[in-house]
């Protein structure tokens, strides 16, 4: 087992870590408990984040233009095609965000839409896409978006149009699963690892007096290990990336050596699986633009001129800017075309004109 890191009074859920570990096995990111963890993010976010809530809604969002059905994964068919909603179809839906890499994932063509309209082989999919459909089914969603199967990607006018709509696709989304640590299509989003090395570890029901003097009888400690994902990977350079992470109200990232979750209201891991301090408006001594970007296009912000709302937002802009500069694009020709919902949600919140 790992060296145990950052010890925290907390008040953590007890309950949680007993259902947790009544799981069991849980020597990759595909087992069950981990899927337990995802649904308890996911139920209180839907539950008790109001923050969360006010800037989704209640009703089930519009679908894109095209969707993966996968409502029949789950039986003897396993059968999966590409739909075409009626127009003004509503249902909740995941949205997938990876790498494309060197090797071509599935694609969408002139030629074979109609033949993916009937049917998807699974043994076709590219593992990345398969994880994600199970994945989605475990949230009970019935619908996925996967780029390259929903867009046409040789015809240049569905791909404009669509890729125009993809700051409303990731924003409207239920949830982004996140092919973290993949660096194409091939490699999936599941991980083997050891799950209790991620995991709290209770130390004291109440601390030591030596240890913490000021802490008092207020609840039990806790230890955290290390988090060792890092965002150095090919995934957190692509520039894509960025657009989509910031629109999507919740954000699941399949990772090297775990999960981790961000919504509007806080960010988790399986090293810290329950929030105590929720997102800070600053990390590391600088502007955290995240949640001031994500509040303000949801209409959460007090953005009357010169309020210090408004220029927090006009600060989050230039950070955004800053980030996506530093990333990188397969084609020079995407440059303006992946930033384009970031920057269509901002012209919104703001009432400016965006210009490019």
């Amino acid at each position: 087992m790992q060296l145990w890191a950052n010890v925290y009074p907390m008040d953590f859920s007890d309950a949680m870590l007993d259902l947790w570990n009544s799981y069991g096995e849980d020597s990759s990111t595909s087992s069950k408990t981990t899927q337990v963890l995802i649904s308890c993010w996911n139920y209180w976010c839907q539950e008790a984040h109001p923050y969360c809530r006010s800037a989704t809604g209640d009703n089930p969002p519009l679908l894109p233009r095209r969707v993966l059905d996968i409502r029949a994964f789950d039986t003897v068919t396993l059968k999966i095609r590409l739909r075409i909603p009626k127009r003004g179809s509503r249902a909740k839906y995941a949205a997938l965000s990876h790498c494309w890499g060197k090797s071509q994932p599935l694609r969408t063509l002139k030629n074979n839409l109609s033949t993916m309209g009937k049917e998807i082989r699974w043994k076709d999919l590219p593992t990345s896409f398969a994880d994600a459909i199970i994945i989605a089914r475990a949230r009970s969603l019935n619908y996925l978006w996967i780029d390259s199967l929903c867009i046409m990607q040789d015809s240049p006018e569905d791909w404009a149009e669509q890729s125009a709509q993809m700051g409303e696709i990731y924003r409207n989304c239920d949830i982004c699963i996140g092919a973290a640590d993949a660096s194409d299509g091939t490699a999936g989003c599941f991980r083997d690892r050891q799950g209790l090395e991620n995991r709290p570890v209770k130390l004291w029901e109440t601390p030591p007096n030596l240890l913490l003097p000021d802490y008092g009888n207020s609840g039990p400690v806790y230890a955290f290990s290390v988090n060792r994902d890092k965002n150095d990977n090919p995934f957190q350079r692509r520039a894509w990336v960025l657009q989509e992470q910031l629109l999507c109200p919740r954000y699941i990232s399949f990772g090297k050596s775990g999960v981790s979750w961000a919504c509007l209201t806080t960010e988790l891991s399986e090293n810290s699986p329950q929030s105590f301090h929720g997102i800070a408006d600053w990390s590391n001594g600088r502007f955290y633009y995240r949640k001031t970007f994500q509040a303000g296009i949801s209409g959460l912000l007090d953005l009357k001129e010169h309020s210090a709302d408004s220029l927090k937002l006009y600060q989050s802009w230039l950070l955004i800017m800053e980030a996506y500069s530093q990333r990188e694009l397969t084609k020079s020709s995407d440059r303006l075309a992946a930033l384009a919902g970031i920057a269509s949600k901002f012209e919104q919140a703001t009432s400016d004109q965006y210009l490019a």
